[in-house]
């Protein structure tokens, strides 16, 4: 995931979390592998680059982004995550 950033985020490089609560914000993550862990966001910057994630994760979402995942199915947002990518439907 690329993002423009007005700064460079400090990277971190070859590590291995497991059965840990990580968090992302403000951290730049090259090369990571996240196993089972409790992945926590708070709506800044982060990025990750090679990085491996096991199926087994969770997502915590704090502050204003945890109120924006909350309220967009409200508007008719439908959030999905993981799975195979939807399949085109073909017009007849």
């Amino acid at each position: 995931m690329e993002i423009n950033q007005p700064f460079t985020l400090p990277a971190v490089s070859g590590k291995t979390f497991k059965n840990e609560a990580v968090t992302i914000d403000g951290k730049r993550f090259e090369n990571y592998k996240f196993i089972d862990c409790h992945i926590i966001y708070s709506g800044g910057p982060a990025d990750a680059s090679a990085c491996e994630f096991s199926p087994n994760l969770t997502w915590e979402f704090r502050g204003n982004v945890g109120m924006i995942v909350q309220v967009l199915p409200h508007f008719g947002w439908r959030l999905e995550f993981g799975g195979e990518p939807p399949v085109p439907i073909k017009k007849v």
